[in-house]
């Protein structure tokens, strides 16, 4: 037993819930003031290291001793007791996508769908988000105030901005922003939604029409050579061997991490920003440069990854701790974006301070691929939001907004504003 072991008092429990939607769990600071690597108690029983510190965080998430995969067999998953396999005997999970997958799989993977987020593609596609943008306030404004934010706005750019993303045909966009926006909107019918989408990716993967309870669907077609996401995968997986049913699953994956984390980054972005309400004048100015400085200080000050689970295939010397090989490791964003030695006066929201190298989007081989994706949209959503209505202004009490569930994704349910 390690000194790191015996500890006299209890390990704190994690996960760790929110008071406020848009700051950090306050068990945070307890943990930091343990060191920037502590043990915790998960749930389920066991420990694993939950990483506080910036520097620490960024250096594991770089580190190859750290794998994502989660088909190992005493990879942590908080409320599964220690040592019962996560997906039955063989320790085969039904679906893996190249974001829990170490390498070298993971880049051959990743590198299929690195094309549609180059730099050039995401520039392009700024007009498309900005009439999405416009076309949504239209029909907020035209139904009058006060409005819910996440169901008109927040919710459903991120999905046509996916529709465009994948290249899908136009017949199809109702069909896939409906089941997109209801995995998000409706946690009870998350599950059959999704498993829609994914056959509806399956068939367009195969080339074959089907006709669903919607029409028909899978008729378009898609190119390889105009960007869409689906072609590429079409091409690249046919060329490596990879069947429909494995890039369908990687499809289902991108709709979840692009369209509820930008869904979620809106609606706390905009909260926060409007219990605060001094701090939005860069979006009222409109130079992209301040504005490109509130996004990501907003994306480092609300943190809507929570918590990224890992685990330690070789032992890692780290923040004053020996990390053993087989030890659960708890990476949390929301606590490194807060950490004073990287970020000054870290509870403050600074539109002036210059944050990019804040952890929102992970680090390392496994950083988030849409990142830039991501950025322009939302860069796009807040000045639309604020340069259409400047008046803009909670419709209820920040109080009154609960904060999600702990250690996932953050975000609220609703945000009633008025104008």
């Amino acid at each position: 037993m390690t000194a790191d072991d015996a500890r006299a008092e209890p390990l704190p429990e994690y996960p760790m819930g929110r008071t406020c939607p848009f700051h950090p769990p306050a068990g945070f600071e307890r943990l930091r003031a343990a060191g920037p690597v502590a043990k915790v108690a998960l749930p389920g029983g066991g420990t694993a290291w939950a990483v506080t510190g910036h520097a620490e965080a960024r250096a594991l998430f770089a580190d190859p001793r750290i794998s994502s995969d989660a088909t190992r067999h005493d990879f942590p998953h908080p409320g599964r007791p220690p040592g019962e396999r996560a997906y039955g005997p063989d320790a085969k999970k039904p679906v893996q996508t190249f974001v829990e997958m170490d390498e070298p799989e993971h880049g051959e993977h990743r590198r299929m769908a690195i094309p549609s987020f180059s730099v050039r593609r995401v520039r392009a596609m700024r007009p498309v988000i900005e009439e999405a943008a416009g076309r949504l306030l239209d029909e907020m404004t035209r139904a009058g105030s006060p409005a819910d934010l996440v169901s008109r706005y927040a919710v459903p750019l991120p999905s046509m901005m996916l529709c465009h993303l994948f290249g899908l045909p136009e017949g199809d966009h109702e069909f896939f922003r409906e089941r997109a926006d209801t995995a998000v909107l409706d946690k009870r019918r998350s599950g059959p939604a999704l498993a829609e989408l994914r056959s509806y990716f399956e068939r367009m993967l195969m080339n074959r029409p089907a006709t669903g309870g919607e029409g028909t669907l899978g008729e378009g077609t898609f190119g390889t050579d105009d960007g869409g996401l689906l072609g590429r995968l079409a091409a690249a997986g046919t060329e490596a061997g990879i069947p429909p049913g494995r890039l369908a699953d990687t499809c289902v994956m991108i709709v979840v991490a692009g369209h509820e984390t930008s869904t979620n980054m809106i609606a706390l972005g905009v909260l926060a920003l409007l219990s605060q309400p001094d701090r939005a004048t860069p979006l009222l100015d409109g130079r992209p440069d301040a504005v490109a400085g509130l996004v990501e200080e907003l994306l480092r000050y609300v943190s809507i990854p929570e918590t990224i689970i890992r685990m330690a295939v070789g032992d890692i010397e780290v923040g004053g701790r020996r990390i053993r090989a087989g030890d659960g490791v708890l990476l949390l964003p929301a606590a490194a974006n807060r950490d004073p030695a990287a970020f000054p006066e870290p509870g403050v929201l600074d539109p002036g301070r210059r944050a990019r190298h804040h952890l929102a989007f992970g680090y390392g081989v496994h950083q988030c691929l849409g990142q830039n994706l991501a950025r322009l949209e939302l860069e796009i959503a807040f000045t639309a939001l604020f340069g259409r209505l400047p008046g803009l202004r909670l419709a209820e009490p920040s109080a009154r907004f609960e904060a999600a569930s702990p250690g996932g994704l953050q975000g609220v349910a609703r945000l009633k504003v008025a104008w």
